[in-house]
């Protein structure tokens, strides 16, 4: 891809007390800040409150372009456990997690909380790189009920972009993954995750579907090189496999990422 496209990395740690230890050695390296102060609380809660045991799944990720380099990255806990299958416990997590990273959410995140009836919280994120800190919900729903609670939550953003977006996640699969983004009110950002693609079997970043995704994100000629992943999935050495992620901004635009995914060790993906 081209050198000037923006670049996420993301570092997963399982929460073993090796791994917490590491993150806390990295954290230590960074310039004191609010948000490092959080991340350690965090991981000093994970050790000892028995409300976090069964938060077995954190990661970080680095927002990179050619001209932000963020050194706190944004830092997401996985509540894919199946104890948090039972909601009043997977609530609780949620609203305690978002008090002790990000006090003033606390009142948006029950109204996402109160309004998800079927979609299922899989992950809650923090972002500490922007201008202001905000809190994201990552959710299984099923791709027919996104319009429904959005309208819930009296969402503001562009219901006509997401349509489109939809329209092409919809042909992939009925069940997605979606993020919600807030402070304290919802912001219009939304972001729609396709489906991983583990083997050639699977790759949908063929020609008619990447002219769609140009056509959705307004760049005619600026996703040509997607077809360049799919070589990805010829490291056979290691557990690789990518997801792609359309993510529709504030001001109605919209981008359209890949993550490339690999480990030492085959994973199970979103999973309980």
């Amino acid at each position: 891809m081209e050198n000037y496209r923006p670049c996420d990395v993301l570092l997963a740690y399982e929460c073993t007390n090796y791994s917490l230890s590491e993150i806390e050695s990295f954290l230590e390296l960074i310039p004191n800040s609010i948000s490092q102060g959080k991340i350690l609380n965090f991981i000093s809660e994970r050790k000892s409150n028995p409300l976090f045991q069964n938060l077995n799944l954190v990661w970080f990720s680095f927002d990179w372009n050619s001209d932000h380099f963020p050194s706190i990255p944004t830092f997401y806990i996985s509540t894919q456990h199946y104890k948090y299958d039972n909601d009043d416990l997977l609530h609780q997590v949620s609203l305690e997690l978002v008090n002790n990273m990000a006090e003033s959410h606390v009142t948006q995140a029950q109204s996402v909380l109160d309004a998800l009836k079927s979609c299922r919280l899989n992950h809650i994120g923090f972002t500490y790189a922007r201008e202001a800190i905000k809190t994201k919900f990552v959710l299984s729903v099923h791709v027919n009920e996104i319009n429904s609670l959005l309208d819930t939550l009296n969402w503001q953003g562009d219901y006509t972009k997401l349509s489109a977006i939809l329209h092409i996640a919809k042909s992939l699969s009925e069940d997605i993954q979606i993020s919600l983004s807030f402070d304290t009110v919802l912001s219009k950002k939304i972001e729609i995750e396709l489906p991983w693609v583990a083997n050639a079997q699977q790759n949908y970043l063929k020609s008619e579907f990447i002219q769609q995704v140009a056509e959705v994100c307004d760049t005619p000629d600026g996703y040509q090189n997607l077809t360049e992943i799919t070589s990805w999935l010829h490291h056979t050495n290691l557990d690789c496999a990518f997801y792609t992620k359309f993510s529709l901004f504030e001001d109605s635009s919209v981008n359209f990422k890949a993550y490339l995914h690999c480990a030492p060790i085959q994973i199970n993906r979103f999973v309980s």
